[in-house]
């Protein structure tokens, strides 16, 4: 009797041992597939311009996976595409909302032969950010909370008092007119209820920062450089001033309603200056993965949704303490993911665009934008963007900074919050 106790026992034991390692393991196998899936589409949404990890966020739910799998494939997708969504705005100027100011310091470097260090330090900003959240992910968990509820009330007071700077600082008719036109059809494109809100970031910026800018390249014919794949001296000053801008810019767009970061990149060139383009490209880098990251942890810390993203993660999952550890490990693999995508797939981009006449990549690229814009936003996104690239037309040949144009978003804003 005590032999068959002890069999029991002992199968027993075994038994539970071998289900429990049998559950983690088919664990452990859907959560690698949900990391390869998001690696997969943050790809695809980081080098097709309109194609927006919200949208791919949405559809997923329609697939047969686990609340966590889900959330994992989110994850990546985002913190992915926060690399790679560089590559069609410095290599092509084709941009996202996050990256439309990025076109111009870019494109510079470009045209110098050194797109790869333009990618490269936008990376740099990628990494900097999630070594600094890292760092510093006790005090964030504490402050947070306190700094979302001090903060949110002066939202628009901030950004008023910098536009009334940067106004008074360059003293041009110009620089007014740009910020007032394109404050104008912002509201005015935002407002609209013929198509969604959702629906109107891309082809306004689009028009104002890639279409604008590549009618302009256009006009001059000039073939892009022999590229250098390598990376000039960078100094540890800039690298740690542009990636902690750019974190803190990142942060106060994941956790604070009416702060995207469009108005963060804005913002952060302010701090940086515009004569400081790594350390502006590397802020950045930065802006894009913190924001990814803290939209995220906003879902734990202060219940609030931050983006797209974050939306369709809440309403599958309740996040939770315990859920932390395992998320913040699935953003730093995405973010070296990312990094080593970008590089990767960036050289071998500029490697085929080597020589090729630039005003002939422009075409082709505007051809393919306008294409975009009537696919994804309709008639109305067409009539939107042809408005908006006259208006950067006019900003680049008047050779007013194209940061103005970031009225787009900022006076709505602002308008929203009075």
């Amino acid at each position: 009797m005590v032999g068959r106790d002890k069999r029991f026992l002992y199968n027993s034991v075994i038994g539970g041992l071998i289900n429990f390692y049998k559950i983690n393991l088919m664990v452990g196998v859907s959560l690698l597939l949900g990391i390869l899936l998001g690696l997969a589409l943050g790809i695809l949404t980081g080098l097709v311009p309109g194609l927006h990890p919200n949208l791919v966020s949405i559809l997923l739910l329609g697939l047969p996976l686990e609340p966590l799998t889900l959330c994992v494939v989110i994850i990546v997708t985002s913190v992915v595409n926060t690399f790679l969504d560089f590559i069609p705005s410095i290599l092509l100027g084709a941009p996202e909302p996050s990256t439309a100011l990025s076109i111009l310091p870019g494109h510079k470097l470009l045209l110098l032969g050194r797109g790869f260090e333009a990618l490269f330090l936008t990376v740099i900003g990628g990494y900097m950010s999630i070594i600094i959240i890292l760092a510093l992910l006790v005090p964030i968990i504490f402050l947070v909370p306190v700094i979302y509820s001090l903060m949110r009330p002066f939202i628009h007071v901030v950004l008023i008092l910098v536009i009334m700077y940067t106004l008074l600082r360059d003293r041009s008719p110009w620089a007014l007119l740009i910020l007032v036109l394109s404050g104008s059809l912002g509201y005015v494109a935002l407002s609209t209820h013929l198509m969604d809100q959702d629906k109107v970031l891309f082809p306004l910026l689009t028009g104002l920062f890639g279409i604008g800018a590549l009618l302009n390249s256009m006009r001059r014919r000039c073939s892009i450089p022999v590229q250098e794949m390598g990376v000039g001296y960078i100094g540890k000053s800039k690298v740690l001033k542009g990636g902690l801008v750019g974190s803190v810019s990142g942060m106060l767009v994941g956790l604070l309603p009416g702060i995207g970061a469009a108005q963060a990149t804005y913002l952060s060139q302010e701090i940086l200056g515009e004569k400081d383009e790594n350390g502006f490209l590397i802020s950045m880098g930065g802006i894009n993965t913190a924001d990814a990251v803290l939209s995220i942890l906003a879902l734990w810390l202060i219940g609030n949704p931050r983006s797209g993203a974050a939306v369709v993660i809440g309403n599958i999952m309740n996040v939770q303490a315990y859920h932390i550890p395992l998320l913040i490990g699935v953003v730093v693999l995405a973010s070296v993911a990312g990094g080593v995508l970008t590089l990767v797939l960036g050289k071998r981009i500029l490697s085929l665009l080597r020589g090729i006449d630039y005003s002939l990549i422009s075409k082709f690229v505007l051809i393919f934008l306008l294409s975009m814009v009537l696919f994804l936003s309709g008639p109305v996104g067409l009539m939107i963007s042809l408005i908006a690239s006259s208006i950067g037309l006019t900003c680049i040949l008047s050779g007013t900074r194209r940061s103005y144009m970031m009225g787009s978003i900022l006076i709505p804003t602002i308008i929203y919050f009075l």
